[in-house]
Parts: structure tokens; C-alpha cells; sequence
């Protein structure tokens, strides 16, 4: 809103110029307010390097020591004060981006915002908003005061001040793409986990690694905050650091907060593995086995027929001695009597 205000304001300056109020006589520079200049004027035939570069400084000092930068706009006290030949920066508020010199394509909105920074194609909103930064590029701070020479980083809130965060337009949305799941660090940091051998090293698999996972003991719960009291499912974080203390992160006193509950799948995958490897064994044992007995029955049958030709042979044995007993000489004589 307070942009909006300048902006009409320098409309409004620069309608009325052609009358004397505060406007450079001369070429496409503006200048408005006590001791407002850029590059110590906004007359272009007196200093040739600034005048007509396209530049609005509104405040004291704003742009003062501006040369050949271009298309810049310094609003409020000391805005742009340090710019040389920094082009298309936007400096809004007190002290915004007032040390900036070379840098280009900047945007600061708010007192001090973008205080300290000499980079381009960084965005600085709030009071102090990537006052930190210094020569990094290419960031954006909502804010957050920002980090040194960081580039390439978007930091919204501050650790400690914000303590939730509400986006629209994600919950419900369908993802019709393949993606990532996005994790979060203590820090605030927002990114996926990244899977591709390119970034691992030590690289080995996971073995007896997983063996534990039988102690970890599943649990229903309720969160104390929830007003619905909506039955969970999980582990207890401190549970889990007694045995996986690499799958718990703590908090900033160091006491058990989150389960990395990302890590468990491949944990799980891998004792399905040795389960599915155990199983297998099992059936080869079992194959083999059945083969062993398959081959005892043959020999059983084998040794069953034996025997039954055994038993055949012991009744031909046994007729033929019940046919020579009736051919005896005492048979004979019992026979003639």
C-alpha cells in the first residue's frame, strides 16, 4: 500500500512539474523532496552522466550518487544512496538497498530491505527483507533479513517469529505428474530426497541393518491438540531413538520431536527381501526333500516288490515241502493200512 501512495504521489509531482514543484528541468530524471538528487542533480545540462537515464529518486539523498545507472527508482531516505551504476533496482522505504552500487534488476520493499546488498536480481519485502545479504544473487527474502553471500534461495519468515504456515491452492490439488515428496529441515529448508547414486557415497547394501525394525512397536494415538480427536497411527519418536537413533530428529533442546518416517519403506523393502530370499530356501530345502523322499518311496516299492516276490516263493518252498512229506515212506505205509 505504501508503494501505491508514492506512486500516486510521483504522479501527481510529475504532472505538476511543468510549474516548478520539485522536478528536474530538463530529461527523463525525477527528483522530488529536501536535498532529493541523483548523482547531485537532476539537470541533465549540468551533469552529463545523470539526468536523463530514466531514473526517480523521491527522498533525501535517494540515488545521490548515482552516474550512469539506469531506469532506477530510490524512494525514501537514502534509497539507492550508494548506486553508481546499478541499473533497474526499485528501492522503496528507508534505507532500501542503500548500499547497493553495481548491482541491477533488484527489488526492495520496506526500511532497510536489501540494506547490505551489492547483487542482482534479488527481491528483499518487509522491514529489513535480505538485509543480510551482501553479494549473492538471485534471491528472494519475505521477510527474513536473508544469509551473506547466499544465492539462488528463497527464505519466507523468520525461525522463531512464525511458528505456522498456511498456503492455499496445494491441499486437494491433483497431481497429475510424477513427484516428489517434499521434506522439511529444523532450519526451514524445503526439498525432495534426492535417490540417484550422484549425490550417495559408501554406497552398500543394507544387510542385517533392518533387523531391529521387529523392536519398534506400532502404536494408536490421538494428538492432544486435535479438537476432533481423530484416531493416528505411528511410533513414538523416543521409542524409536532407543533403537534407530538416526531415524528421530530432535528438537532445538535436543529432545525427540519427529520420526523420519520416509526411511521406514526401504527399511521394510529390505527385510521383505531376506524374508522372500528365507522363503526360497525353504522352497529348494523343501524340493529337495521331496525329491529325497520320492526317491525312498521308489526304493521302498522296489523293496516291497522284493519282498512280495520273496513271500511268493516262500509258499512255492512251502508246498513243495508239504508235497514231499506225503511222498515219505512213513506217509506211504500210514496211507496202507
Amino acid at each position: 500500500m505504501r508503494i501505491t501512495y508514492y506512486s500516486l504521489a510521483l504522479a501527481f509531482l510529475i504532472g505538476l512539474s511543468s510549474a516548478g514543484v520539485g522536478a528536474a528541468q530538463a530529461g527523463s530524471d525525477v527528483c522530488v523532496g529536501l536535498s532529493a538528487g541523483i548523482g547531485g542533480t537532476c539537470m541533465p545540462l549540468i551533469n552529463a552522466t545523470s539526468g536523463d537515464n530514466g531514473n526517480v529518486a523521491i527522498g533525501v539523498d535517494a540515488l545521490s550518487n548515482n552516474t550512469t545507472g539506469v531506469e532506477n527508482m530510490g524512494a525514501g531516505p537514502d534509497a539507492l544512496a550508494e548506486n553508481t551504476t546499478g541499473a533497474d533496482n526499485t528501492g522503496a522505504g528507508a534505507f532500501a538497498l542503500e548500499n547497493n552500487t553495481t548491482g541491477s534488476r533488484n527489488t526492495a520493499a520496506g526500511v532497510d530491505a536489501l540494506f547490505n546488498s551489492t547483487g542482482s536480481n534479488n527481491v528483499g519485502i518487509g522491514q529489513a527483507g535480505g538485509s543480510d545479504l551482501t553479494t549473492g544473487n538471485n534471491n528472494i527474502d519475505i521477510g527474513n533479513s536473508g544469509v551473506g553471500a547466499e544465492s539462488n534461495a528463497i527464505r519466507i519468515g523468520t525461525v522463531g517469529a512464525q511458528t505456522a504456515t498456511f498456503i492455499a491452492g496445494i491441499f486437494n490439488a491433483v497431481k497429475e505428474k510424477k513427484a516428489c515428496d517434499v521434506t522439511v529441515d529444523a532450519a526451514g529448508q524445503l526439498g525432495c530426497v534426492r535417490s540417484s547414486a550422484r549425490y550417495k557415497r559408501d554406497i552398500r547394501d543394507m544387510g542385517d541393518a533392518s533387523d531391529k525394525l521387529m523392536k519398534l512397536r506400532p502404536v494408536t494415538f490421538r494428538y492432544k491438540a486435535d479438537s476432533t480427536s481423530t484416531q493416528q497411527y505411528g511410533l513414538i519418536a523416543e521409542e524409536v531413538e532407543k533403537v534407530y537413533p538416526e531415524l528421530v530428529i530432535d528438537d532445538a533442546n535436543g529432545n525427540a520431536e519427529m520420526v523420519t518416517y520416509q526411511v521406514l519403506p526401504a527399511m521394510l523393502l529390505n527385510e521383505v527381501q531376506k524374508q522372500a530370499r528365507a522363503d526360497q530356501r525353504m522352497v529348494r530345502q523343501l524340493a529337495q526333500k521331496d525329491a529325497e523322499i520320492a526317491a525312498l518311496q521308489h526304493q521302498l516299492s522296489a523293496l516291497q516288490k522284493k519282498y512280495s516276490e520273496i513271500d511268493a516263493m516262500a509258499e512255492r518252498i512251502n508246498a513243495l515241502e508239504q508235497q514231499a512229506r506225503k511222498t515219505t515212506p512213513e506217509h506211504l505205509a500210514s496211507t496202507m493200512r
